[in-house]
């Protein structure tokens, strides 16, 4: 029989550190060219001769030339990191890296206005993690040499609160250094910048790789499920009270894995679009455990680029379809949220829909693209009357991931890109009774694009939950699983003479 510590090793080793690291960017810049869908490059209104050139397979950066993510990421929502290399020309030059920004540069040297600064210095040898502006944090610095023509790995961690900054120098891995504080400012902008000193200063950046690290729920539940097999294996002495309450235990852990009370269905397409489903038919598997497979209609075809799994529509006569999901079967509900992964390939009819049901009214109840303004639009319909289609003037690069989110909370609705909001409605009323989902369009008005995930919840979820969160049921569960093992404990020690 396996011994206790060598499961707890197997359990703490191998299933806690499991999570889902998601690559939200990634640019090595080996074609000499600007990705202009991936970065902004910004040299008006900064002091001197800023100059952002992808060059000899690098980025370098002149004179406080600032490059700018795409796209904003919160990270509240992504837990994030940022990888990279930075080389040093200038002896007297600065790494400045920001999270939280709004790569505003009216600091008096050009410096970014709002947002957590990553800094270290080639001028002073030394790391730094500082606000700016409106953003607070606790501020730090320590000594680390840093000379000319040396380049540095550098690893930077934001989840919202917690802070970390490291770097390593590049062929001497002794030359590291760790520092880490804390920032609950939450920003109304979220763009990642990076810059170097004014007045004429160089540095190179290579390899850039930010990514989202959310720990799997499930892992966790399988540590709690393992520690309540490990409490059951560990007794010497097996009285059928101790059986009995131990097989009950494990039961409760169990169900609390399987059980998924807010989420109404959650369509991952990571197998593509030719599975055998619990009825048999091609469908795309629902993970929620409701069993609200849907069905491609179409020629869909499977993509995976190594970061996302999904299915491509289209845009012409490809569409997916779920009759057995009922949105607010008795007319009661005052809170939902749909959630969806996906990158717009291109735009085709009038309007682009990406999500809906489908008695719908009007077609305004679910996501869209309207393709005279390319903006994302929503609308819910509600016993306070339609309401949509709403304009959020955000509008999709092409060929860019998102996650987008649309929630209603019986008082607001809400649309959110990369967990920021980016339209907000008041609104009220118990949402219309709705049967079925359409992926895609099934009568023309349907984008080209690839959806990997989409979600529906039975809850107003908010940005730090999106499809991260523990469902209400395994939180109910694990808290009687607990309260079990402690009755358990005390019904052994008083009826059975076994101690604690």
């Amino acid at each position: 029989m396996i011994n206790i510590k060598t499961m707890l090793f197997i359990l703490f080793a191998v299933v806690i550190p499991l999570s889902a690291e998601t690559i939200l960017l990634q640019d090595n810049f080996n074609d000499n060219v600007l990705d202009t869908n991936k970065w902004t490059a910004l040299t008006s209104g900064i002091v001197g001769t800023p100059g952002v050139q992808e060059t000899n397979q690098q980025i370098l950066l002149t004179g406080r030339g600032y490059l700018i993510t795409k796209q904003e990421f919160n990270p509240v929502t992504w837990n994030l990191r940022i990888r990279g290399r930075w080389t040093f020309v200038s002896s007297d030059d600065f790494l400045q890296i920001l999270t939280r920004s709004d790569a505003v540069p009216t600091g008096a040297y050009s410096e970014t206005q709002n947002g957590i600064e990553f800094l270290a210095t080639a001028i002073s040898d030394s790391m730094s993690i500082l606000s700016r502006g409106n953003a607070s944090a606790t501020s730090i610095s320590q000594s680390y040499t840093i000379n000319a023509g040396e380049s540095f790995d550098f690893d930077i961690m934001d989840n919202g609160t917690n802070l970390s900054f490291t770097l390593t120098k590049v062929g001497t891995p002794g030359h590291t250094l760790t520092i880490t504080t804390t920032s609950t400012s939450v920003m109304p902008s979220n763009y990642i910048v990076f810059h170097n000193r004014e007045n004429g200063r160089q540095s190179y950046l290579d390899d850039v790789l930010i990514t989202a690290n959310v720990p799997e729920i499930q892992s966790c539940l399988i540590v709690a499920l393992g520690m309540a097999l490990g409490w059951f294996l560990k007794a010497k002495r097996k009285s059928m009270l101790q059986k009995s309450l131990s097989i009950f235990f494990i039961a409760f852990m169990i169900l609390s894995l399987s059980c998924d009370a807010a989420t109404l269905a959650y369509w991952k397409f990571n197998e593509g679009v030719n599975n055998q489903a619990a009825s048999g038919a091609n469908s795309i598997l629902d993970y929620s455990g409701n069993n609200h497979h849907a069905t491609p209609v179409g020629n869909a075809v499977y993509r995976d680029d190594g970061i996302h799994k999904g299915i491509e529509f289209d845009g012409i006569d490809d569409y997916a379809y779920n009759d057995s999901i009922q949105i607010s079967p008795s007319g009661n509900w005052t809170q939902l949220t749909y959630e969806v992964v996906l990158n717009v390939k291109s735009l085709t009819g009038s309007w682009n829909h990406i999500i809906e049901t489908r008695n719908y009214v009007n077609w305004i109840d679910g996501i869209t693209i309207n393709t005279a303004t390319q903006d994302f639009r929503y609308g819910l319909t509600t016993t306070s009357g339609s309401q949509g289609w709403v304009v959020t003037n955000y509008k999709p690069l092409m060929d860019t991931w998102y996650h987008i989110a649309l929630t209603y909370d019986g008082s607001s609705i809400k649309f959110y890109v990369n967990g920021n909001v980016v339209a907000s409605q008041a609104w009220s009323g118990s949402l219309t009774p709705q049967s079925g989902l359409d992926l895609s369009h099934p009568e023309g008005c349907s984008p080209n694009i690839i959806l990997d995930e989409v979600r529906v919840s039975d809850v107003a979820l908010t940005s730090t939950q999106f499809l991260t969160i523990p469902e209400p049921c395994s939180v109910v569960f694990m808290g009687l699983s607990l309260l079990l093992y402690f009755i358990h404990k005390k019904l052994l020690k008083n009826h059975c003479g076994i101690a604690n």
